[in-house]
């Protein structure tokens, strides 16, 4: 899925970075690279890490470099650089290639692992793994470690797990009559909620939006909800554009309904104030919206006397709950100069307590189980409810095309929540797009 997005996210206040990495190093261990070659040189080895783990990550990325670095002075060194955005990062990724540069430790989405495989610019992981003490294939979920894989070969390691959740006000939620502790579990009940908690007023304008559904939320929803509707995205063997169909036109109509007939909001409503005290769902005035685990910390960052809202998975569909999960993953180039250092950091990332505090500090479940079945974090109310989602993940194609095919099913869902097209129109003028670009492999 396209973070481009993410870019809408301003960098977090990073004024408790040095404590908190202080805290972290008192689990760093001396880096002792488990890969192909068994020599540590003796001078300090600066590895450099690009990433887009920035914004709601930052602080959590930043307090691990830090205890890293301090556990390893004067022998290895993290040297960071970040960008907003995982759009923003490929490009500047594959400059780097084109020139032969390129840094030693790469982290980005999932979304972007294939297309670098294609173009040979990716170290396979399988050696390493098969070499290391330290971490293993069977340390991560399938579903997850699935999504950092191409041609039957691993290529990254998850940093984490997540997926579009639903949030909900519990206040407005008990103010319209409903249990603020029983969230809408089909699409129905969210209707019937939002229509009870939407407030207009005299003139018809917007004052309590019932359920948000924007631009930005709705292709997330359309991926998962397409498959509880009975159909699929792509063809099985991903030559054609499937959705199209019967299903994904069913889904994108009641979104659109949504806002044109139910008007439970107006699209784009309150976007001016995003990632801000006045963000609708923030200064209380949204019964529900959807969005990944990022916007937690702008709730908690922006007004964190808010308590009373909670998180869930998305409304079921006629087929029961799906999500569909995302991660980030840590590749290393194959232009890199420092392969090994880079792999005892990898290691060191996928250590139980590191997988827990950054998960902590991210809102976002970890990827490996031992850390997800530790207890502190099944019982943490932010993350815990995205573990649970993830257990009905269902996975979105994996093809070197599909950061393209989501910005052209984007951009036309977008057209019919605004009206432009009827969603028949805009779901077939986006498979006639994406079926031209399947159609030149």
């Amino acid at each position: 899925m396209e973070k481009g997005k993410l870019t809408r996210r301003d960098f977090l206040n990073l004024s408790a970075m040095t404590a908190a990495g202080a805290a972290l190093a008192a689990c760093a261990p001396t880096a002792t690279p488990e890969g192909p070659s068994e020599e540590m040189p003796q001078e300090e080895v600066v590895v450099n890490f690009w990433s887009d783990l920035v914004g709601s990550k930052e602080e959590g990325r930043a307090a691990l470099i830090a205890a890293y670095n301090a556990a390893n002075l004067g022998r290895v060194r993290i040297d960071h650089e970040g960008t907003f955005g995982g759009g923003e990062m490929q490009q500047k990724f594959l400059t780097a290639v084109s020139g032969g540069v390129v840094p030693d430790l790469l982290a980005n989405g999932d979304e972007f692992i294939a297309g670098y495989v294609e173009i040979e610019a990716l170290v396979d992981l399988g050696p390493y793994l098969d070499a290391s003490d330290a971490v293993s294939v069977d340390d991560f979920p399938e579903a997850v470690l699935e999504l950092c894989k191409y041609d039957g070969k691993i290529w990254a390691l998850p940093l984490f797990a997540e997926t579009l959740m639903m949030y909900y006000n519990k206040d407005l939620m008990e103010e319209a009559g409903f249990d603020p502790e029983k969230p809408p579990e089909d699409w129905d009940e969210l209707l019937m909620m939002a229509e009870a908690i939407v407030k207009r007023d005299a003139d018809g304008n917007l004052e309590v939006a019932g359920c948000e559904i924007n631009g930005w939320s709705a292709p997330l929803l359309f991926l998962p909800m397409i498959d509880s509707w009975g159909g699929s995205l792509l063809n099985e063997d991903m030559t054609k554009a499937t959705f199209n169909g019967p299903a994904g036109q069913e889904f994108l109509q009641l979104m659109v309904d949504f806002l044109n007939e139910y008007k439970v909001d107006d699209l784009g409503w309150g976007t001016e104030f995003e990632d801000s005290p006045d963000e609708p769902f923030i200064a209380g005035k949204s019964g529900f919206m959807f969005d990944i685990p990022a916007a937690a910390k702008r709730i908690d960052r922006w007004r964190p006397s808010f308590q009373n809202w909670g998180l869930a998975k998305i409304p079921a569909g006629p087929g029961g709950f799906r999500q569909v999960p995302q991660t980030m993953g840590l590749m290393i180039p194959t232009l890199a100069e420092h392969k090994d250092e880079a792999w005892a950091f990898m290691e060191y990332w996928m250590q139980t307590k590191v997988e827990l505090r950054f998960a902590m500090d991210i809102f976002r479940p970890p990827s490996t189980w031992a850390a997800l079945e530790d207890e502190q974090l099944l019982n943490n109310p932010r993350v815990a409810p995205v573990s649970e989602a993830l257990k009905y993940s269902v996975p979105r194609p994996i093809t070197i095309h599909w950061a393209e095919i989501y910005n052209i099913l984007s951009a036309e869902i977008e057209l019919a929540l605004v009206g432009d097209k009827t969603p028949k129109q805009a779901l077939d003028d986006a498979a006639d797009a994406v079926d031209q670009i399947l159609g030149t492999e």
